[in-house]
């Protein structure tokens, strides 16, 4: 990460909170060389008002499966779940 010369495309941030509220905007303070955050919550039902806000500040929720099942519809086409993590990040970092 410190390295300037390694590509940022390669980067990947993960930020944990057990609860968002609106905690949630801390991490768009952390790893500015990276654009598209995630952060994994088991917090389950945030209002989609809070999820379209983290969809505008680059912020990709992820929370497990079984959780995932407490939020809308609209929000399920949008959220990621574990798997889908790590699946995104074996790509980019090219493994």
């Amino acid at each position: 990460y410190l390295d300037q010369n390694y590509p940022s495309d390669r980067l990947v941030m993960v930020a944990s909170k057990s609860t968002c509220k609106d905690r949630w905007r801390q991490v768009l303070t952390e790893a500015q060389r990276i654009p598209r955050k995630h952060l994994f919550t088991l917090e389950p039902s945030i209002s989609p008002h809070q999820t379209t806000e983290m969809q505008s500040h680059h912020i990709q929720l992820v929370v497990p499966e079984a959780i995932s099942q407490t939020y809308t519809a609209e929000q399920r086409t949008w959220l990621m779940n574990l798997s889908g993590l790590i699946t995104e990040t074996r790509a980019t970092l090219g493994l």
